[in-house]
């Protein structure tokens, strides 16, 4: 898997939330992004929070990839 295009869609992904969230707007990513990215990030993820990029993971809200995702990255899936 290309390193870089992990980071660039897991970033779009979950900045994307982050705009989203902040303008009561849904959240743009589907069930298959998000669970590509669930997979394929979850070491990164935990990578980059040890360095103090993410904060600590949240309980998810619900079973959806979309939900496991943003809790995992330490966002609460409110508007998704």
């Amino acid at each position: 898997m290309d390193a870089v295009l992990l980071m660039r869609a897991g970033d779009v992904a979950l900045h994307a939330w982050d705009v989203a969230s902040a303008a009561g707007q849904p959240w743009p990513v589907d069930e298959d992004l998000a669970g590509w990215l669930l997979e394929a990030a979850a070491p990164v993820i935990e990578e980059l929070r040890q360095l103090g990029f993410f904060a600590a993971p949240l309980p998810a809200a619900g079973g959806s990839n979309r939900e496991r995702l943003l809790a995992l990255a330490g966002r609460r899936s409110t508007a998704s």
